[in-house]
């Protein structure tokens, strides 16, 4: 084996292992149990995405998520301080701006970000009703 096959096998197996471990600590964190029974229906496994927008990279602060959650916007409705407490959502917003962090240190250097892909057609996060 070739010292630049061998390179290329340990920077691979890096890469599997680093992201098995962010795998690992995104079930983990606080605001994933959360996220999964309130907002992963509709935003998809880990804010990529399904019958709602994806949340992932995520492009607004706690405040603007905050207000979202509580008073609805477009087809998303109200979220109660009995469903998600104020400290939930927090957590949930940490938890998203942990797997924005993840998924940008997963991309091969230099590829465009999903949200900055030329291919991509931009795309609001929620929509007017």
């Amino acid at each position: 084996m070739t010292a630049k096959a061998l390179l290329t096998e340990c920077v691979f197996g890096l890469i599997l292992l680093g992201l098995a471990g962010g795998v690992a600590s995104a079930q983990e964190h606080p605001g994933a149990e959360p996220y999964n029974q309130v907002c992963g229906f509709c935003h998809g496994p880990e804010g990529r995405g399904d019958a709602a927008p994806p949340l992932v990279p995520l492009a607004y602060g706690v405040d603007y998520i905050l207000a979202i959650v509580r008073e609805g916007y477009g087809e998303m409705p109200p979220i109660s301080t009995r469903e998600l407490s104020d400290e939930q959502v927090r957590r949930v917003v940490e938890y998203l701006e942990m797997l924005t962090r993840t998924a940008a240190a997963a991309r091969p250097y230099g590829a465009p970000s999903p949200a900055s892909s030329s291919a991509r057609a931009p795309r609001r996060m929620f929509s007017n009703p």
